[in-house]
């Protein structure tokens, strides 16, 4: 009688599946690694590529808007990593930083009032959090680095007294020019 041959009885099905679990195992390696990448090191191509697939896949618009501010606040550690190695301020970064935090406030427009402010509170605490971050690294820098440090860090203070207002808990005198009913035109000075 012919005996059952079973799934891994075969040698050939075996190597495949190695091979399968290996490449799995490095990709998530990989993956691994990259996340603490700065421009300029080698995986930190990888590290974008995930981002993007991150975002790609999420569907929710609530959460692609959350993953836009995680983005911008990855955008600053990775800023502020390239300054403490001692190469100085990366503008390009800082650039990607408001650029994702922007986004998140547009996509945020269409969304009902409750989950509008509440982004808007979330975008306003990571504004102001990155204000504080860059003044503090203000400093150790040179004249040229503190000029440019500054602009960055009163950017992201108007953005978040402007933020506050959409979201409700702000004060006038946290952006004066903000009208409530003008929805979210960015303000002079904010982009």
């Amino acid at each position: 009688p012919k005996r059952a041959v079973g799934l891994f009885s075969r040698p050939v099905l075996v190597r495949v599946a190695a091979i399968v679990l290996g490449v799995l195992i490095l990709g998530w390696g990989t993956v691994t690694a990259s996340s603490n990448t700065v421009p300029g090191d080698l995986l930190y191509p990888i590290k974008l590529l995930t981002e993007r697939v991150k975002f790609f896949v999420t569907i929710n618009q609530e959460d692609r808007v959350e993953l836009r501010l995680v983005f911008s606040e990855e955008r600053l550690k990775e800023a502020v990593k390239k300054y403490q190695k001692g190469e100085g301020v990366d503008q390009d970064l800082l650039e990607q930083m408001l650029e994702e935090a922007r986004l998140a406030v547009e996509a945020s427009e269409g969304f009902p009032k409750g989950s509008r402010e509440l982004l808007a509170a979330r975008a306003a605490s990571a504004s102001r959090y990155q204000q504080e971050v860059l003044s503090r690294h203000k400093a150790g820098a040179s004249a040229e680095e503190q000029q440019v440090l500054a602009r960055y860090a009163e950017m992201c203070g108007r953005r978040a007294a402007w933020m506050r207002q959409i979201c409700g808990c702000g004060t006038p005198q946290d952006s004066p020019s903000r009208d409530r009913n003008q929805g979210s035109q960015w303000p002079q000075g904010c982009k």
